[in-house]
């Protein structure tokens, strides 16, 4: 039977490396950690598992960390994690399954990074996944990464950040096959300090590695969404420029200039950009709704709506794609259209606080009080200081009779809000009544 070693590298993992440990000691045979320099209990914790634990001079180098780990491994096979991510027990089966293949060199496996209505174009609602992994969750952002692959001296990761091992087993004819086996990734449960200490080094790594390899853009795309994340646009534009100045047909490089441009207000080059990628890749279904935005931007509502059903078509459970119908039907004077198209959203993923603060106004509007207040009470349940939410909630209760706690929840907006001219106007209206 083929012998499994986990390879890992931490560093003060302490709150997530027993977790980790606990969703694999049954799966593998050998723990291999690459301690980088912990101060708490990470090294002790591991120590518990008989893990072989070396300890590894920070270079700022990821990659030079994980070839660190997996030269030390003894095992058939390597299974890659982090301290902050888990394999559920119900996939160890799968996994032994997996390496008996003997055709096969690695599997991709889809890292899962949890977390709460995450700004994300790729971010899947939860609906009904079977994990108990993803209960706490409204869904994840989905990563397909090789993560389990055949132990062989030629196969080791390259960049400074964002490692990848693909290259390595592709130039040396591994096969690799793609898995549904999620990682479960739970970044999101640390601190926001580390987190953002975190960002912050991974743009230094990032701008490294584009002075080290010039001519690939998988560097300049990871520092020009950094960048995004950050709302510094200038930088990431500029950054996205000379990536396209490298590989003018990379897709990836004008759908994330398109999100450049949406977000920074400029519809016409978003447009410009996104029709680029379209051409190079006609059915990604993200780029054809940022399409239909930019064409919502110039009332070109037509377009919009033949783009959105032709993504509807190709991908059916993307949440995204109803909550665009939703709002060009809201925009366009068509609220029942608007209405279905919000309740279909919410089949797809039922505390899509957009969806549900979108209908909830709808349903104001459409003078549906009683449907009105039980959505926006599932909404602040969900998300309890959105001041949209909270204004038409407000009017629901001042309709109905309950003037002081539409009061109360006024002023609790206008905390959120406090320019909002809306909620200060009902507010001082009701306090006049």
């Amino acid at each position: 039977m083929a012998k499994i070693s986990l390879c890992m590298i931490v560093r003060d993992e302490a709150v997530f490396i027993k977790q980790c440990l606990n969703s694999i000691v049954d799966l593998v045979d050998e723990i291999v950690i690459t301690d980088t320099g912990s101060i708490d209990d990470t090294k002790l914790i591991a120590s518990k598992f008989d893990a072989k634990i070396h300890d590894f001079k920070w270079s700022d180098d990821f990659s030079g960390a994980r070839n660190s780990s997996i030269e030390r491994a003894t095992g058939d096979w390597i299974l890659v994690l982090d301290a902050d991510e888990t394999i559920s027990k119900k996939d160890h089966k799968k996994i032994r399954t997996l390496i008996e293949d003997n055709r096969l060199d690695a599997y991709s496996l889809v890292q899962r990074t949890y977390g709460d209505d995450l700004k994300h174009s790729k971010y899947i609602p939860r609906g009904n996944d079977s994990y108990n992994e993803s209960r706490d969750y409204a869904g994840w952002i989905a990563s397909p990464l090789v993560r389990l692959f055949r132990n062989k001296p030629e196969y080791r990761f390259r960049y400074k950040i964002h490692e990848v091992i693909e290259p390595s087993i592709e130039e040396s004819n591994g096969e690799i096959q793609s898995t549904e086996i999620p990682i479960h990734h739970f970044t999101y449960e640390k601190p926001s300090a580390f987190v953002e200490k975190k960002h912050s080094r991974y743009l230094d790594y990032g701008l490294q590695q584009i002075k080290l390899t010039p001519n690939d853009p998988k560097p300049y795309l990871e520092v020009a969404l950094v960048y995004l994340e950050d709302k510094e646009y200038e930088n990431a534009e500029k950054i996205l420029l000379g990536a396209v100045s490298i590989a003018k047909e990379n897709a990836d490089i004008y759908d994330a200039l398109a999100t450049l441009y949406i977000d920074s207000g400029r519809p016409a080059d978003a447009e410009r950009v996104v029709r680029k990628g379209l051409s190079l890749r006609p059915d990604d279904v993200i780029m054809l709704n940022k399409l239909a935005s930019t064409c919502m931007a110039r009332r070109a509502f037509d377009e919009a709506e033949r783009l959105l059903k032709q993504a509807k078509k190709i991908s059916p459970e993307y949440q995204m794609v109803y909550n665009n119908l939703g709002l060009l039907y809201a925009i366009n004077n068509q609220p029942e259209k608007a209405i279905s198209a919000f309740k279909n959203s919410l089949k797809i993923n039922s505390v899509n606080a957009y969806a549900l603060t979108s209908l909830g106004m709808l349903y104001v509007n459409a003078g549906k009080l009683k449907n009105a207040q039980l959505v926006l009470e599932k909404t602040l349940k969900i998300m309890p200081d959105d001041p949209k939410a909270m204004y038409h909630l407000a009017l629901v209760y001042a309709a109905t009779e309950k003037k002081t706690r539409a009061i109360k929840l006024l002023m609790r907006a206008r905390e959120v809000l406090p320019t909002d001219p809306a909620i200060s106007a009902k507010l001082a209206e009701l306090k006049r009544v």
